[in-house]
């Protein structure tokens, strides 16, 4: 009876669309209204006509958000009724499921996270007590959407697997395809490209397999193969990652995907703009740029020509391009696009010998960039809360079950008073164990954000120091200084080493490890330009353990500047000429061991006990590597065998880590 309500519903919906047939849309959803504006309908066949409404609609607008109410009201008014037979029931709790999936679209993002996954788990109770096994894999499909949303990865992968069970069992071929390209996106991620890359394969290989491929399954593929091409670029392999975007832009050229063809475009034109290739990357961002209809396609698209021609030394170009990237970022308000158009700006004031403009430029971004660290520091922590509720709810419906079905094993056994009591207090005792769990869970949870605040703002603090106006305007002069004494390709040298230290210290700033070499690579650019500083008064030496290989071990970024700059700065500030500063990194004992050592004229005892605030930064940094309270770094005068001072060394340990 319940199939032969479905099947007449749907023919009366048929039946009503056909009338309309060849009117315009508005016509017809004008016609519906009509018919459901009399009094004397069933609510079934009023459901029915919202129902043909709402497929006009598109989830979220207002006139969706209308009439999905008017579902919800009709719905549930009748589930209260008395004496409502089975096949009637079933109708509405089908409209009621279908009801919960509008609602939980119509809310759809991490922030209603709990609520829309309340809605799903309904709307899957209630397919699954119907029997629409297809309607209920969707569901839990949509499920693990959520989930990957609110960064819950191992749950979203579990509904994903469930659905996948199910649609290959039963031979749906696009449904196995869109799920595994939804594993691909998990794994995507998580930063693990490999796995990532192979359930995109899986993906494409059946939409390949498709004979007649709809629209929606080309845009499928033109997604699927832009998202293994992305994967390929973070694993570094430029050329595997330019073949599959060229497969997704030409599949978007073919079928007028007009801003998946700009988003592809750019990021062909980056990896072109990557090799030097500079006439093709130019043909490519135009051509995103004539496609572009979406803000964020548009921006990228013209911050992008402006790295080309700052690239290319065409320095009007590229302010015009990455002004009009700015003024597109600051209409949207999108903090990604407004940190990348300011250090553009930067960058290119730089070139342009515009020191004032350069800082307010890098001013900005740092502004911007704390601004956005601190709105994802919310952003985590809110995701976070939302877990843990989620996976509350979870162990709470587990712990529920679990008691029904000892409660129903003590009524069917019969157990003794002495049995109960003892199972009673056994679950008792579970019940304790799992609060106390997830307190000391939670703690910890709490205890890692805090610590992850903390690091950030160590970072923060830490590129402040290096980078301070002084030092920079510094350099600068000098460099200019060499511009005029006619030295022109001593000053192309430093400000090559300059702009690669700005870089290097911007870039590694974020990191909380570097290969050694980088580290390496950052200090001779740092020495290098405080040569010039100091007129040539030094020169320095860096060394290694011949049997380790610089390439295989990771450090903390910036850790050992500050000793190095105390060096040059108090313990050569004597010397007009001789000056050495000598690095050593050596390895004992699983422990990387720095070494700072010069030649000037020692530690003054009242001065022992100063502290610059980058050493006091540094320290905090050594005290969270080293997980010790209380870090030791060692200054000493070293002397001859008459107690002549020879200089001072600075030393301190900490572990360091393997570059598998």
């Amino acid at each position: 009876m319940f199939l032969l309500a479905r099947f007449h519903q749907f023919i009366f919906c048929f039946l009503l669309l056909q009338s309309f047939h060849g009117h315009a849309q508005n016509q017809e959803v004008d016609s519906l209204k009509v018919l459901l504006s009399d009094t004397k309908i069933h609510d079934t066949t009023r459901l029915g006509i919202i129902s043909s409404i709402l497929g006009y609609t598109r989830a979220g607008d207002s006139i969706s958000v209308h009439y999905n109410a008017m579902v919800g009201k009709i719905v549930f008014r009748n589930l209260k009724k008395k004496n409502l037979n089975a096949d009637l029931k079933n109708t509405y709790y089908l409209y009621a499921a279908y009801w919960y999936c509008d609602k939980a679209a119509e809310i759809f993002s991490a922030k209603n996270g709990q609520q829309v996954l309340n809605y799903y788990d309904k709307a899957i109770s209630l397919f699954k007590r119907l029997g629409m096994e297809e309607e209920r894999w969707i569901t839990v499909t949509n499920k693990g959407n959520i989930l990957r949303k609110m960064n819950a990865h191992e749950d979203a992968i579990t509904c994903y697997f469930q659905a996948l069970k199910h649609q290959e069992l039963t031979g749906d071929i696009i449904g196995v395809a869109a799920t595994n390209s939804s594993i691909g996106q998990v794994y995507d991620d998580q930063g693990n490209f490999s796995k990532a890359i192979n359930y995109y394969k899986k993906a494409l290989i059946t939409y390949r397999s498709i004979k007649e491929k709809s629209t929606q399954d080309l845009f499928e593929m033109a997604v699927i193969l832009h998202n293994i091409g992305f994967a390929y670029y973070n694993k570094g392999n430029l050329e595997e990652a330019k073949n599959y975007y060229f497969q997704s832009l030409k599949i978007a050229k073919e079928n007028d995907f007009s801003n998946h063809l700009a988003f592809a475009a750019n990021k062909i034109g980056d990896i072109y703009l990557d090799q030097k290739n500079y006439g093709e990357a130019l043909k490519l961002f135009e051509e995103g740029l004539f496609y572009a209809k979406e803000d964020r396609s548009a921006t990228s698209l013209l911050l992008s020509m402006g790295e080309l021609y700052l690239e290319k030394g065409m320095l009007g170009k590229s302010e015009s391009y990455s002004r009009k990237g700015l003024e597109s970022a600051l209409k949207s308000h999108d903090s990604g696009m407004l940190q990348r158009s300011y250090d553009n700006l930067y960058q290119l004031y730089k070139v342009m010998k515009k020191p004032d403009q350069a800082l307010k430029m890098f001013e900005l971004y740092i502004r911007e960039k704390e601004a956005f660290n601190e709105e994802e520091s919310k952003n985590i922590l809110a995701q976070q809360e939302l877990k843990y509720a989620y996976e509350k709810k979870e162990l709470l419906n587990k712990i529920g079950q679990e008691k029904k079905i000892a409660s129903l094993k003590l009524s069917n056994e019969k157990k003794t008073a002495r049995k109960d009591k003892m199972l009673y207090l056994l679950i008792a005792t579970a019940l304790v164990l799992l609060i106390g769990c997830l307190g000391v869970y939670y703690y910890f949870r709490q205890k890692n954000i805090r610590n992850m605040h903390k690091n950030n703002e160590l970072k923060q603090k830490l590129l402040l120091t290096q980078m301070n106006p002084h030092f920079i305007f510094n350099s600068v002069d000098n460099i200019q200084s060499l511009i005029y004494n006619k030295q022109e390709k001593e000053a192309i040298s430093y400000l090559t080493k300059f702009s690669k230290l700005t870089r290097q210290i911007l870039e590694y700033s974020n990191e909380n490890y570097i290969l050694l070499t980088e580290e390496i690579a950052m200090l001779e650019n740092y020495l290098t330009i405080q040569k010039l500083l100091y007129n040539n008064n030094f020169t320095y030496e860096i060394e290694w353990d011949e049997n380790t290989d610089p390439e295989s071990i990771l450090v903390p970024p910036m850790l050992t500047q500050p000793f190095i700059e105390n060096a040059i700065k108090h313990g050569l500030k004597n010397k007009q000429e001789g000056g050495l500063i000598h690095i050593r990194y050596t390895f004992a004992n699983k422990q990387l061991r720095f070494e700072v050592t010069d030649n000037g004229s020692g530690l003054i005892v009242e001065h022992k006990t100063q502290k610059s605030l980058s050493t006091q930064i540094t320290r905090e940094r050594l005290e969270r590597i080293t997980e010790k309270k209380d870090a030791v770094i060692h200054m000493q005068n070293m002397t001859d065998a008459s107690d002549n001072i020879l200089g001072v060394k600075t030393s301190f340990e900490i572990p360091f880590v393997y570059n598998h």
